[in-house]
């Protein structure tokens, strides 16, 4: 009896003691450490199922490495794109500091002053220079979170005439008990959008004042002539005279603007031949010669070179030069001389017109460009649009050429147009 417990004793301890050895291994694995080799057991009867497990620990641990280096691998993709987004982009953790913050985001904030590593939301929406407006909420539930997305416009301020403006995202993970457990911001810069949204608008707005005027001139006229039908015809012809300025100038204004819009669309096709500038300078100065005269002005025409052809479209170029001359006349007191030079120069024509009239502040000189701008100092002076620099310039453009300006007391303003000899590019890109 004694002997049978011994033998039992005996072969209790020889199969629990590989047993114990195995499950303690296969606890390794149970815990995903698959670095833990299954160890040799010393009964062969389990040696096939030690080899057994030892295989499958392998295995796992190969896809195990395999699958942290594509997490790895994907996180830094995801980074990498992240911080070299166009888009501002940071990562917010449950203390509401910024985790991540992308190159252009950095940059936002230092330009604020705030120091990105210890910058917090709160910090930088509450910054004086920044504010927020047009507010929008959305909410989803994927169990067990709540995601919260916060939409509004963010305006930043730099001084008097700059602003940026971007659209704001606040997108967070709430947990079950309430509690942001992350957050990620984006905000993409709408700046652009923005100031082409307030030119349109201040362009219908312009667009309205100077039409107004006309408008009003027209329907007082013709309110007089239906309230009056036994006005003297002189006095008719005198009235119908006014309605039809007003009219014309109605017509002109539309026209010009349609034309800068045509012409800045790349809709409306030109048709380019070899024009003689000089004789353009002439014609010019023949159809404006009634205006000199009734400031008492004159013109004198300055030539530099032999050959003044290049490629060009005649009426576009008649319309910059007339521009450029009516607006010397306009713009400068009476009895001066307007000086026109006309200059060949190795790859380039220039053509230039010096008014000795009142000149233009370094201010102005920035916007004269744009449509609808009037200069201050003569807006009491002379009528205008504000659309015949704009008009020059696109034409200017669509030649491949360029308007320059030089302004000073002792010559008043001189403007220079600039065509290319070779072939306009547009030409070219047709011949393509």
């Amino acid at each position: 009896m004694l002997a049978l417990f011994f033998v039992s004793w005996y072969v209790s301890i020889r199969v629990n003691k590989p047993v114990d050895q195995l499950i303690s291994d296969v606890e390794h694995m149970s815990a995903l450490d698959f670095d833990h080799p299954i160890q040799s057991v010393t009964l062969p009867e389990f040696s096939l199922m030690r080899e057994t497990l030892e295989n499958i620990r392998l295995t796992l641990n190969r896809y195990q490495k395999i699958n942290v280096e594509k997490i790895i691998l994907e996180e830094w993709k995801n980074r990498y794109m992240m911080t070299y987004s166009e888009d501002l982009i940071g990562i917010l953790d449950e203390s509401k500091k910024f985790s991540f913050l992308n190159r252009n985001f950095h940059h936002f904030l230092e330009e604020l002053s705030i120091d990105p590593k210890e910058a917090t939301l709160n910090e930088m929406i509450q910054h004086n220079d920044v504010t927020s407006a047009k507010f929008e909420q959305n909410t989803h539930y994927p169990t067990p979170y709540t995601i919260k997305i916060n939409r509004f416009e963010l305006s930043v301020y730099h001084h008097e005439d700059s602003s940026d403006y971007y659209d704001f995202q606040h997108i967070s993970i709430v947990d079950e008990d309430g509690r942001e457990q992350a957050a990620l911001i984006i905000m993409h810069d709408k700046t652009e959008d923005r100031i082409n949204e307030i030119k349109r608008n201040d362009m219908i707005n312009i667009i309205v004042h100077e039409l107004k005027n006309p408008i009003t001139g027209v329907i007082g006229l013709s309110k007089i002539m239906l309230d009056n039908p036994n006005i003297k015809q002189d006095e008719k012809e005198v009235l119908l005279n006014e309605v039809h300025i007003s009219g014309e100038r109605m017509n002109n204004l539309v026209n010009r603007f349609l034309e800068i819009q045509r012409l800045e669309s790349g809709r409306m096709a030109i048709d380019f031949e070899q024009v003689d500038m000089l004789d353009v300078v002439q014609d010019v100065r023949s159809i404006t010669h009634p205006l000199l005269v009734d400031k008492n002005l004159k013109t004198i025409v300055n030539v530099q070179g032999d050959d003044f052809t290049v490629r060009a479209n005649k009426d576009f170029a008649f319309d910059a030069i007339q521009n450029l001359l009516s607006n010397a006349i306009k713009y400068g007191g009476e009895e001066r001389t307007i000086e026109i030079e006309i200059k060949e120069q190795q790859d380039s024509l220039k053509i230039s017109v010096t008014d000795f009239g009142y000149g233009i502040s370094v201010e102005d000189q920035k916007k004269v460009f744009e449509k609808f701008y009037r200069i201050k100092a003569n807006a009491g002076r002379e009528k205008g649009t504000g659309l015949g620099l704009a008009y020059v310039r696109e034409i200017m453009h669509r030649h491949n050429g360029e308007i320059e300006l030089r302004s000073e007391p002792e010559f008043g303003s001189c403007f220079t147009l600039v065509f290319p000899k070779h072939k306009p590019a547009e030409e070219l890109h047709e011949q393509a």
